[in-house]
């Protein structure tokens, strides 16, 4: 005789970043992750996150958690995924993720861009494909989020008059290089490190761009540990001046956050400005 079996079912808030509310679920030993947002606001939020970390998960370079499913009812869109027990790094996972980072970045592409528009957080991200690094960072990054800024009385002309100067820079700073496969979205948050100490990431901004807006990321906000620095830095090609890469490259999740939470961010852009022109 076939008996059917019951399990207990429980959701539980969790921290789920800013912009969604977050759940993990447990259904007898299986447990989920779960977003929700609305649906309108953010189209299609979910089902372009769940593109970006199929397609990292088809390199298979670096883990991201396995997708269960995007559903959507008339009001909310929601995202069912793994759920991910994490520890603490340590230093060994710390050099296992610059290694695999850099192997994700080995990943080219013949434009940089992406095959449809996305999102970074909340804001909308253009992907128009380009064929030089410096075209694709001012007219898809820095091009949008400036005229935000401005409209929004955060940047005044002398900062677009010195961010446009430095647009010249541009080619000299970044040398020709072929497009590489980022995160794009790649702050210590983003980071998780499951049970074992290997990489897991989460929350992708994806598209084919320059290592330098992975790695510049990764030191806003708190930053990583210096060993991750140490070995991607002899592992992968960098440029003599990945530094300043990096900085220039930090000016559009700074000029986001200006947009988003105000004048706090406004001297790292300043700064920046000073610096190159």
């Amino acid at each position: 005789m076939y008996t059917k079996h019951y399990y207990p079912f429980q959701v539980i808030p969790v921290r789920g970043g800013s912009i969604n509310d977050a759940y993990g679920i447990q259904y007898g030993k299986d447990r989920f992750f779960c977003k929700i947002n609305d649906r309108d606001t953010l189209p299609d939020l979910f089902r372009k996150e769940a593109k970006g970390l199929e397609y990292i998960s088809m390199t298979k370079k670096i883990r991201v958690p396995a997708i269960i499913d995007v559903l959507y009812t008339e009001t909310h869109q929601i995202f069912l995924m793994e759920w991910i027990d994490t520890t603490t790094p340590t230093g060994l996972s710390w050099e296992k993720l610059a290694l695999q980072l850099a192997g994700l970045h080995n990943c080219t592409f013949p434009n940089f861009g992406w095959f449809e528009d996305n999102y970074m957080g909340n804001m909308e991200q253009r992907n128009q494909q380009m064929s030089t690094w410096s075209n694709f960072f001012i007219e898809c990054r820095l091009v949008p989020q400036m005229k935000i800024g401005y409209d929004q009385d955060l940047l005044e002309k002398k900062d677009l008059l010195g961010l446009q100067r430095l647009f010249n820079r541009l080619p000299d700073i970044y040398p020709h290089t072929q497009p590489q496969l980022v995160h794009g979205d790649l702050w210590h948050g983003n980071i998780l490190f499951d049970l074992k100490g290997d990489p897991v990431l989460i929350d992708p901004a994806i598209h084919y761009g320059h290592a330098a807006a992975d790695l510049g990321l990764t030191q806003l906000f708190g930053g990583v540990d210096s060993r991750f620095y140490d070995v991607y830095t002899s592992e992968a090609d960098v440029a003599p001046n990945y530094r300043e890469q990096w900085e220039i490259a930090n000016l559009y999740p700074l000029l986001m956050h200006l947009n988003l939470f105000g004048k706090s961010y406004y001297s790292g852009i300043a700064d920046t400005i000073h610096s190159f022109v």
